[in-house]
């Protein structure tokens, strides 16, 4: 299958609170970038000098991905920010799913190192490959830190424009 050009990439976060999430800038999860150069877009530019970085005020927080149809993955990365290495991803599972209501656990990883350098790629394979349409990613803030942040995050197989559009 071809790469998706047309992926649709948002941020979400766990809320208890009842109803749909937010629809408010920058983010529908009230996670707010930490300045307008470091919205959700900036973690699928191809880009490792840009970066997504956020408040997260002790809340996980989601990115996702719609593909226009099922796509395989095997494989996903993520490359460091310029600075602030405890803000790095140390916390995180993987999911997966065809209709983006009902999700299947693909690859969850807990207390990982920082990374040794900025502008570092690290790639990590799934122990089984899946085939969907949606694929989201739920971060842990890391302890000590008000901030999470990434250059990239890049799903082998799957092109996702950036700064494109959020859920209504």
């Amino acid at each position: 299958m071809s790469p998706s050009a047309a992926t649709k990439c948002w941020a979400t976060s766990i809320s208890a609170s009842p109803g749909p999430p937010p629809r408010c800038p920058p983010l529908p999860s009230n996670h707010r970038a930490y300045t307008a150069s470091e919205e959700i877009g900036f973690s699928t530019d191809a880009n490792p000098e840009t970066k997504w970085c956020v408040i997260h005020d002790g809340r996980p927080i989601q990115w996702q991905v719609e593909a226009s149809q099922p796509m395989p993955l095997a494989r996903y990365s993520f490359t460091s920010a310029n600075d602030m290495p405890a803000r790095d991803p140390r916390t995180w599972k993987l999911e997966a799913s065809a209709d983006g209501k009902n999700w299947t656990v693909l690859d969850e990883r807990q207390d990982q190192p920082a990374f040794a350098e900025r502008h570092q790629t690290r790639e990590f394979t799934l122990a089984t490959p899946a085939t969907a349409r949606y694929f989201r990613f739920t971060f842990m803030p890391n302890p000590g830190v008000e901030h999470f942040q990434v250059a990239e995050i890049a799903l082998a197989g799957v092109t996702v424009s950036p700064r494109t559009p959020r859920p209504p």
